[in-house]
């Protein structure tokens, strides 16, 4: 059994843009709970997933790839 645990990150706006966030969100939210709050320059991204997973790193990762694409 995986246990779960709450992951937190911070990107910074001035290189994800916003929309590109909420895009990767709704994409990855069939396999984890995610909430996204805007804070100054940033927006934190909270997400349930297993310990065992990568997920932070993937949602960044794919959150800037949709970023670079709109440019």
């Amino acid at each position: 059994m995986k246990k779960e645990k709450d992951i937190k990150i911070r990107l910074e706006n001035s290189i994800y843009n916003t929309k590109c966030i909420k895009q990767a969100a709704l994409d990855f939210s069939s396999s984890i709970d995610i909430v996204i709050k805007k804070n100054g320059n940033y927006t934190e991204v909270s997400m349930i997933a297993s310990d065992e997973d990568d997920v932070a790193f993937e949602f960044a990762n794919y959150a800037l790839f949709l970023t670079i694409q709109l440019k």
